[in-house]
């Protein structure tokens, strides 16, 4: 079945209209001139290509290329590219674009955020980050493997690593004074060296199977740590990994993954 480009594009902005965008005017200038964009389109072919290419309503082509809105994980997204990236070349573009729309906040979830933001690693690679009202931080895309301290100014109490981590860098959380509680995926196989380094109010930390290394100085000198699984896919645990963790419960680690013998120093 077909359907008119305006009855088209209206669709598409009823759904993302109370999604959250940098720039709303851009919403409103596509809402403007809706009911009077020509042409018969098929569902799945390229909706913001095709407009960019309409006549007569100068200024469209800026707007979609200008449409950047933020997604659940905190990442950044242009419109235009999100549907070209999400399939819509493919048979089924249209079903792979409304699922991809699902994933962009609602302007009442990006009111909880204090702060949204990137951070590009000197390796070109990004992390994103979010930080709730409520004091939890979630963080997606990637973590630097250098020797270098991720940075933020906003207070929280809780870190959620997303799924899709694969690495937790050296340094990467260190001395982290207002942390409480951390929360990796199966993604991550390992946590490099110091990356908990002095985080001495942190207190529980949830592991998951696919953890496979826990490197040196990991969770050195977290003095308040109580509480951390050892999930069974833990294959080692290098020197000092816990040392000054007292609290912890004798022989919570056993003691073959325990190769240098010095994981509590």
């Amino acid at each position: 079945m077909t359907m008119t480009q305006a009855e088209f594009t209206k669709k598409i902005y009823n759904i993302i209209k109370d999604k959250a965008f940098i720039s709303n005017f851009h919403l409103s200038a596509i809402a403007e001139v809706v009911e009077e964009l020509p042409t018969e389109i098929v569902p799945g072919k390229v909706l913001f290509d095709g407009m960019m290419q309409l006549d007569g309503f100068e200024g469209i082509e800026d707007d979609i290329q200008q449409m950047h809105a933020y997604t659940k994980d905190g990442v950044t997204v242009n419109l235009e590219d999100y549907y070209t990236d999400n399939g819509a070349f493919d048979d089924d573009g249209w079903d792979r674009f409304i699922k991809a729309l699902g994933n962009l906040m609602t302007v009442e979830e990006y009111n909880n955020f204090v702060e949204v933001a990137d951070i590009e690693w000197p390796n070109g690679t990004i992390a994103h980050y979010l930080i709730t009202r409520d004091g939890v931080m979630h963080i997606s895309g990637d973590l630097w493997d250098g020797d270098i301290k991720f940075e933020t100014t906003y207070p929280f109490h809780e870190l959620v690593i997303e799924e899709g981590i694969t690495e937790i860098g050296n340094f990467n959380f260190s001395e982290w004074d207002q942390l409480e509680e951390v929360t990796i995926p199966p993604s991550v196989e390992e946590i490099g060296r110091a990356a908990f380094l002095k985080c001495q109010n942190l207190k529980r930390v949830n592991l998951a199977e696919g953890l496979k290394v826990i490197g040196p100085d990991a969770f050195g000198g977290c003095k308040a740590l109580e509480r951390i699984n050892i999930p069974k896919s833990l294959k080692e645990v290098w020197e000092y990994a816990f040392q000054g963790c007292d609290k912890l419960p004798v022989g919570i680690l056993p003691g073959e993954l325990d190769r240098s013998g010095l994981a509590f120093g």
